[in-house]
């Protein structure tokens, strides 16, 4: 589920890493866009908050509340605190990066030491290292599709569905290339569901 996860999440980032600006600029136009920087900070929210969703579901599964009821406090508390420190150092960036700090440091740990303690009973470092490995290797999938996105022609609409026509192909056949052994377990589990 974590492998699926990640797929989904990750293909989803590298959509909106390409084709968010081109979008931007059909719907709203050239002066009211958001600059690169804030594109990324947008990208890395959705995928940090997204990618946590394995552990919520089976959290959440397991009814183990309980253990938790303090995470949602002490990560708003640590969320208000940067953004009113972050806002009036580097501005409306300082909103996301708060936010995804607070995910990072309170919301993520918390809410894996719960359930690999006390549902799987198990240690959280392959869990950890997994997810690091998924974040690198979708980092290199969205840095090399955005990359052949800036090479696109600049007609907006040209550029918006090339954009995703790219972004259908690119990351998915890179992810099947690369975990193509583990292709069939994810077919199995799949059909098994039906």
């Amino acid at each position: 589920l974590n492998f699926i996860n990640s797929w989904i999440v990750g293909w989803c980032s590298c959509c909106m890493m390409c084709m968010y600006q081109p979008f931007m600029k059909i719907w709203v136009g050239q002066d009211y866009m958001y600059p690169l920087y804030m594109v990324i900070l947008f990208v890395f929210y959705f995928y940090i908050n997204m990618a946590r969703r394995t552990i919520i579901t089976f959290k959440d599964a397991a009814g183990i509340w309980e253990e938790d009821r303090f995470k949602p406090i002490v990560s708003a508390v640590v969320n208000i605190v940067l953004n009113i420190t972050l806002i009036q150092l580097i501005g409306i960036a300082g909103i996301v990066i708060s936010t995804i700090i607070s995910f990072i440091i309170v919301e993520i740990p918390w809410e894996t030491s719960v359930l690999f303690k006390q549902y799987f009973k198990i240690s959280s470092v392959k869990y950890y290292i997994s997810q690091i490995g998924y974040g690198i290797l979708w980092f290199g999938i969205i840095f090399i599709t955005y990359m052949i996105c800036q090479i696109l022609p600049k007609n907006d609409w040209a550029r918006f569905m090339l954009s995703g026509g790219l972004c259908v192909f690119i990351p998915n056949i890179a992810i099947i290339i690369i975990f193509r052994k583990k292709m069939r377990f994810v077919w199995a589990y799949l059909k098994g569901k039906k």
